[in-house]
């Protein structure tokens, strides 16, 4: 069986909360630091789309407070997988900016593709 995993990332950053939110929530910003071409259509309920060659994940956009707040998931797979990712905002003082980021995915009752005694020694 699969295992849920959250991620909790922290970094501090020398930009203002407007300018952390043009990094993470536009897709020029994403294509600054992800792979792919991104697209983001702003909103809540709006799309961020990727586009990995013929791969072309589009996940909902599920958090939307400009400067503080970006959240979107993938829709549900048959088996009951999704990814979801959520940025956090925080101004500091002297324009400098906390970002908090938590990938999140739930478990999933796929077998590992790690056979027995490799994936004991993992």
């Amino acid at each position: 069986m699969g295992h849920q995993f959250a991620q909790h990332h922290e970094a501090e950053v020398p930009a203002s909360p407007d300018e952390v939110w043009a990094a993470i929530a536009t897709g020029p910003g994403i294509d600054s630091w992800f792979m792919g071409r991104n697209e983001v259509k702003a909103g809540a309920g709006g799309t961020v789309r990727t586009v990995f060659g013929e791969y072309t994940p589009e996940l909902e956009i599920t958090g939307w407070d400009p400067a503080h707040r970006f959240a979107y998931t993938s829709g549900q797979a048959p088996d009951g997988r999704f990814i979801a990712y959520e940025f956090l905002i925080e101004g500091r003082a002297g324009g400098s900016t906390v970002l908090r980021t938590v990938p999140f995915a739930p478990p999933t009752e796929r077998p590992s593709p790690i056979p027995g005694p490799a994936r004991a020694r993992r």
